[in-house]
């Protein structure tokens, strides 16, 4: 059951960033909860393309045809056209003849579409914030059987590998939102000196993980829909600080 009082700060943060002050007299555990909370809200916009990807990935399993990996180069058994195979989440592109590049992929990206690629003599994968590569001269003598079997093991784990996933992204979720809250405690208490007030750093963390309410929802919701705008931190330090200038107004100064 979650606690009244952390149900109104939650409000509060949203509607009156002046009482957030109360957040100063909860205890431990109900913070932690509402950092959970807000983990949570970090983690939807990831969680949501991380199984959309998985989920389409099988589709595109069933798209490449027969290739092997000789002297570091993709090559296909027959003659193959270069393609481009794109669901609602996964731009694959298969290219033997070395048509694509790198920059070309990242040009086929739209919004927070992820695109996938296993160019003439390196593997590519690119998201919304991350890219990543290797080249094929690692990964000698391997062929589409092995890439296969790789694929029927997929397919059998795929609740597991789903579930793994959102684990793993939640931990991920949990962190940073765990090191913004660090970053804007941090500030808040600066703040809180030129403001001259008295206030403990647990005291500023509570209120500064409350007021960071609104930032936390705003972004969340423009990076479900694939919108993923600059400097999310720098502005939500900004909003952050302002609304617990707010809640620590009504706090006597020091004499």
């Amino acid at each position: 059951m979650i606690p009244i009082q952390v149900v109104k700060l939650f409000i509060a943060s949203l509607t009156k960033p002046e009482k957030l002050s109360e957040a100063v007299s909860l205890k431990k555990s109900k913070v932690f909860l509402y950092l959970l909370f807000l983990a949570l809200i970090t983690a939807i916009p990831s969680i949501t393309q991380g199984v959309n990807v998985l989920n389409d990935f099988q589709k595109v399993s069933t798209k490449i045809p027969e290739f092997k990996i000789e002297e570091g180069v993709l090559k296909t058994k027959d003659a193959e056209k270069s393609f481009i195979y794109q669901t609602n989440s996964l731009i694959f592109t298969f290219d033997p003849n070395g048509e694509q590049s790198e920059k070309d992929v990242d040009q086929h990206a739209i919004g927070s579409v992820s695109s996938l690629a296993l160019l003439k003599d390196r593997f590519y994968f690119k998201s919304a914030v991350n890219s990543y590569n290797f080249k094929y001269s690692e990964l000698a003598g391997l062929k589409n059987s092995d890439y296969g079997d790789l694929m029927g093991i997929f397919s059998m784990l795929h609740g597991f590998i789903i579930g793994f996933t959102i684990f793993m992204l939640l931990v991920a979720a949990i962190i940073e939102t765990l090191i913004n809250t660090l970053l804007y405690t941090i500030f808040a208490n600066l703040l809180c000196l030129l403001a001259r007030r008295t206030m403990t750093f647990a005291a500023n963390w509570s209120i500064a993980l409350f007021a960071s309410t609104l930032p936390t929802l705003f972004f969340a919701f423009l990076n479900s829909f694939g919108l993923f705008p600059p400097f999310q931190t720098q502005i939500g330090l900004i909003v952050t600080l302002f609304f617990y200038y707010y809640a620590i107004k009504s706090i006597p100064k020091n004499s």
